[in-house]
């Protein structure tokens, strides 16, 4: 019973440690770009280009903005992908999906993305419109050196584009998936309702700056509600789905080490009623109370270690199983495990400990006087 009790808590423990320094893991993660102090606002129609340059005239007028930025990709979900990308020396089986992004001038700057080769795109280059961006597993994928001023074809009906930047690989979706080949462009005008507004807010002055955007926003779209998110609660909430299996497995792991402990301490009382009389002639006998106690709580803690021992092997299967959804994760170490059951032996030894010193520390007499 102890074996089989402690088995289950030792594995519900590690599981959950494991999934909450994975769920920590990925949210500390370095997505390749600044996330901080990020409003998204969601643009719901036509937003042409004289338009824009009066509303981003009007939030240069902000003290808290520190930059701004349109695009297609929300840096959370996938926005849009084509395959219909062509380039010298692609090679027949080389199919590449990209992930498009549509994105306004200052994307990069805005969100502190960091340029590997080349340039980022610029207003005073007219030649900008029919120019992209790769990213480096694109680049990689390709299999083109030196990609920069090299032309690609993008969908039928449109002119090539020049390839005049290559930026750092940077998660667009959960860090939970990989970084997929990514082709950013400048789109002219952005129509759809998926499009997102990022804004970058000086820390010091968020609420303030909040109210001066929302003015700004109720000028230029006054029968819209003004709604925005930040873009790092976005991200955490990315994760709730590991979160509340997290909660999930804390909250059976306090009920099994309760069971398990109750049980121990039910088992350790009845041993030493049944020993009762044998302490007291060991104590006759000159036996001290550190050697009544050791009696009494080493079997116990022996169970407890061959329920670690049984317990770890399943357990880091299964855990490393459910590591394999995410594609970067933590290292499975043996810290987890080897903390685990010292925790767990200290927990039970302490269990026992409560009944075996108030055995110890019993008088012989009071269990002898009948013999």
């Amino acid at each position: 019973l102890v074996v089989v009790q402690f088995f289950a808590s030792i594995a519900l423990i590690i599981g959950t440690v494991v999934i909450y320094k994975q769920i920590s893991f990925m949210k500390n993660k370095d997505l390749g770009y600044d996330r901080q102090n990020v409003a998204v606002l969601s643009i719901d129609g036509n937003l042409h280009e004289e338009q824009r340059a009066a509303f981003h005239h009007q939030l240069d007028q902000i003290k808290g903005v520190q930059g701004y930025s349109i695009s297609t990709m929300s840096l959370v979900n996938r926005s849009r992908s084509t395959s219909a990308v062509q380039w010298e020396g692609k090679g027949d089986n080389n199919e590449i999906l990209f992930e498009v992004g549509g994105v306004d001038y200052g994307f990069l700057t805005t969100m502190q993305m960091t340029l590997k080769e080349g340039r980022d795109f610029s207003k005073t280059r007219a030649t900008d419109t029919t120019a992209v961006i790769l990213n480096e597993e694109a680049v990689k994928r390709m299999q083109i050196d030196n990609p920069v001023g090299k032309v690609i074809e993008m969908y039928d009906e449109r002119e090539p584009f020049k390839i005049i930047g290559v930026v750092e690989d940077f998660h667009y979706t959960s860090a939970k998936n990989t970084v997929e080949p990514l082709l950013l462009f400048i789109d002219p005008e952005f129509r759809s309702s998926g499009d997102q507004f990022f804004v970058k807010i000086n820390p010091d002055q968020t609420m303030p700056t909040l109210q001066a955007l929302e003015q700004a926003w109720d000028n230029f779209f006054p029968d819209e509600v003004f709604e925005y998110r930040f873009l790092e609660q976005s991200h955490q909430n990315l994760y709730r789905g590991e979160e509340q299996i997290g909660d999930l497995a804390k909250w059976f792991s306090v009920l099994a080490i309760l069971i398990s402990c109750l049980g121990l301490l039910g088992l350790v009382t009845y041993a030493v009623a049944r020993r009762s009389k044998e302490i007291g002639v060991r104590k006759v006998l000159g036996a001290s109370i550190s050697q009544i106690f050791l009696l009494v709580s080493k079997e116990f803690v022996i169970l407890i270690a061959i329920a670690f021992i049984i317990a770890v092997v399943p357990t880091w299967y299964f855990m490393h199983q459910w590591l394999q959804n995410f594609a970067y994760r933590i290292e499975l170490g043996a810290g987890v495990f080897l903390y685990t059951g010292l925790f767990t032996l200290l927990l039970g030894w302490l269990t026992v400990s409560v009944q075996s010193i108030r055995a110890a520390r019993t008088h012989p007499a009071e269990v002898l006087k009948y013999e």
